[in-house]
Parts: structure tokens; C-alpha cells; sequence
């Protein structure tokens, strides 16, 4: 019985570590990204909207959406 119960505390703590990693993980990724200061060029035919712009060193994002008026 005793083996049983330090197998779970084990399995606990692995199954522990490994939801804190993840989490640990997401906050880090998220706290890298940094603003983007957007030019955003006006045309007539073309409607812009971006939600939000950001980017790391290596790489980056941007939401939002494009639409032909034309």
C-alpha cells in the first residue's frame, strides 16, 4: 500500500510541474511582445482596421482586417 500511495504522490507532483510549466510558459511568451507603431496608408478603395499590432525580436502578429470597397 505504501508503494501505491508514493506513486501518486509522484504522479501528483508531475502532473503539478507540468500545469505550472505551462503556465509559466504562457505568461513569458506573452510578456515578450511588445507594441507596434503602424503607418497606416489611406486609399480610397481599400478599408483598413487593425485591432491590435505586436512583435518580438524574431517575430510578431497582427489582427484586424482588410476589405475591398471598390
Amino acid at each position: 500500500m505504501d508503494r501505491m500511495k508514493t506513486f501518486g504522490i509522484y504522479a501528483l507532483c508531475i502532473i503539478l510541474f507540468f500545469i505550472f510549466s505551462n503556465v509559466m510558459i504562457d505568461i513569458a511568451v506573452k510578456a515578450m511582445y511588445n507594441p507596434i507603431d503602424i503607418t497606416i496608408e489611406r486609399r480610397e478603395d481599400l478599408l483598413l482596421d487593425v485591432h491590435d499590432a505586436k512583435a518580438t525580436y524574431v517575430n510578431g502578429y497582427v489582427e484586424g482586417y482588410v476589405r475591398n470597397i471598390r
